[in-house]
């Protein structure tokens, strides 16, 4: 079913399709006799990102025959590291992508790798946009499944091991996010049981849990919306005891008419007030207890960009240092460190000329400082650290890398 990139005032998600970079990046650093290699991250001597691959070119090449190439998105979505692999996302939930190019779950073995490669999954999905990593499991909530039928998708991969599918999500329609909390896993999204319901168009918000690692799901709360709209969660925060909940609903015009913040008590969904007057556009863990959140500010005028310190049990408070910024996306780094993919001015939605960007670092979610800096012809994406190499994801399908010396 068609996965609707929603307004607040207009588009919140939209693809940015432009041409690609023509250049090339300079061979890969090496260790010298004179300069041993660096080996924390704050330590080396990170060059610009130059071009690197376009690891999902066949994908818009084979949509864009069906598809309107100019709406088509072609954003990497996400990048993550895990069992020492660099994993991608891509795909389209808007325009149903999926139903004209299967799309796969792709990673990198290596950075000499001539282009990803595709596990043996069949993921049936219309779009792979987020991937969340908890401890030796690697997980992809099924964000659109092809294949319907008012039930949705948990993809998990252990450690050493390959995804496996889990369609077993009563109600997911959307799957939008996915987190290890207590013990259990947990699902959260969108949807409606049976077509009676899901066509009264009052769409309910589900949270799901599972016990047993994703093989079977139970529904822990589900709240119908309170008009004819769609009501869902789309982001959580798995704090060591507390479990937060973010997203939104919207009204009969498709038109985002509140935004959702709320927590799991440990028996129902209750209103949460660590977050004001915020869309969180992206959550990130920097340990168990810290978060730091990419939101809109819905109580400025105009609405802006900001970001968000996110401590279990207080209230989140804007981080310093940027603000004025626009964080385009964070990944952790190792416990306690992350990289950001960063650029000045906080306008929301970003402007269709891409400005200058800048890779920052922080082990506090305070204090930060730049790594390197970056111009590129579409958005920033995505970011990730991985092998001696920093790597930005672009709204046009490019990966661009920064080799460490």
């Amino acid at each position: 079913m068609r996965l609707l990139r929603l307004p607040l005032a207009i588009a919140l998600f939209s693809a940015c399709s432009s041409s690609l970079d023509p250049a090339v990046g300079p061979a890969d650093g090496g260790p010298t006799d004179a300069a041993p290699p660096c080996t924390a991250i704050a330590d080396c001597a990170w060059p610009a990102p130059m071009a690197w691959q376009e690891p999902i070119a066949d994908y818009v090449a084979e949509a864009s025959k069906t598809l309107d190439p100019k709406k088509l998105n072609k954003a990497i979505d996400d990048l993550i590291v895990f069992d020492d692999r660099l994993f991608l996302g891509y795909g389209d939930a808007t325009l149903n992508a999926g139903r004209v190019v299967p799309i796969q779950i792709r990673s990198w073995a290596s950075p000499a790798d001539p282009s990803p490669t595709a596990d043996a999954v069949v993921t049936a999905e219309e779009e792979i946009s987020l991937f969340r990593r908890f401890g030796d499991v690697l997980m992809v909530p099924g964000v659109d499944a092809r294949e319907d039928a008012f039930l949705g998708n948990a993809f998990t991969r252990p450690k050493g091991g390959s995804f496996t599918k889990h369609r077993a999500i009563k109600g997911g329609v959307h799957v939008h996010d996915i987190a290890a909390f207590g013990g259990e896993l947990w699902a959260c999204g969108s949807g409606a049981l049976d077509l009676d319901t899901w066509n009264a168009g009052k769409i309910h918000s589900f949270l799901w849990r599972s016990a047993d690692g994703g093989a079977t799901w139970s529904t822990a709360a589900e709240i119908e919306n309170s008009e004819i709209g769609d009501r869902r969660w789309v982001q959580m925060v798995p704090f060591s005891k507390q479990l937060l909940l973010y997203g939104y609903r919207t009204n009969a015009k498709g038109q985002i008419a509140a935004v959702l913040a709320d927590a799991w008590d440990g028996a129902k969904v209750v209103p949460s007030d660590a977050t004001s007057k915020s869309f969180v556009l992206g959550a990130e863990l920097l340990d168990p207890k810290t978060a730091l959140l990419r939101t809109v500010d819905v109580g400025a005028t105009p609405l802006r960009h900001r970001a968000l310190l996110l401590k279990e049990g207080s209230a989140a408070v804007p981080i310093a240092a940027l603000d004025g910024k626009t964080v385009l996306d964070a990944s952790a780094a190792a416990d306690g460190k992350m990289v950001l993919v960063v650029t000045d001015g906080d306008t929301y939605p970003l402007p269709s000329t891409v400005a200058p960007w800048r890779v920052l670092y922080t082990e506090d979610g305070v204090e930060v400082r730049e790594l390197t800096a970056g111009e590129s012809t579409a958005w920033p994406t995505a970011i990730a650290h991985w092998k001696r190499g920093l790597y930005v994801g672009l709204a046009n399908g490019q990966v661009l890398r920064s080799a460490a010396p």
